[in-house]
């Protein structure tokens, strides 16, 4: 997490974050986080993950795109953690941080289960692991985000810009990403 992020943080705006989706400081968990403060709570027997990010990493637009694809996907029946709404009815909560900018709260469901680990690693879970995907898959043919969203697609220049993240003796990354690129042009 960037540093001035982080030291923009405080209990103050975490407080707030909670205030704003029913839950006291005390009850949230810290799960740690890498670009996002994260927290788990249990309310009324459902656990739930708050997420606080900041508007200097991801736009606003960019988050209620991201909610509205999650939530799109568990309303057609796919195994994804909806978003639910604030205390205001908000599926994004803005935080002022003090500097102009601000954090941006957002609440999930938590997923039921854990990480796969050990005995988990088989045939059983790499055909439930596609089932899920390709529910994705299907899903994803028919949605339309709604207006005021902004979700990258996959061929989004600054997504594609591997160039710039591996030195110049990755020679052969670069060239078997282009041949992939070229591949994946044919077909769309």
């Amino acid at each position: 997490m960037e540093p001035r992020i982080k030291r923009r943080f405080n209990e103050g705006i975490l407080a707030e974050a909670g205030r704003r989706f029913g839950v006291e400081t005390e009850r949230l968990v810290d799960l740690g986080g890498f670009e996002s403060f994260i927290y788990e709570f249990e309310r009324d027997g459902a656990g739930f993950i708050l997420r606080i990010g900041h508007s200097a990493r991801r736009t606003i637009p960019l988050i209620q795109g991201e909610v509205a694809w999650i939530n799109y996907l568990a309303d057609g029946g796919a195994a994804a953690s909806r978003a639910i709404l604030s205390e205001h009815g908000q599926l994004v909560e803005l935080i002022p941080d003090g500097h102009g900018e601000q954090f941006l709260a957002t609440t999930f469901e938590r997923a039921p289960g854990g990480p796969p680990r050990g005995d988990i690693w088989g045939p059983a879970f790499f055909e439930r692991y596609g089932e899920a995907l390709g529910r994705i898959h299907a899903l994803s043919r028919h949605y339309v985000p709604p207006p005021e969203t902004w979700r990258p697609h996959w061929d989004e220049p600054l997504l594609l810009d591997i160039a710039a993240n591996l030195p110049p003796t990755e020679g052969a990354v670069l060239a078997r990403f282009d041949e992939l690129m070229a591949e994946l042009e044919a077909v769309s």
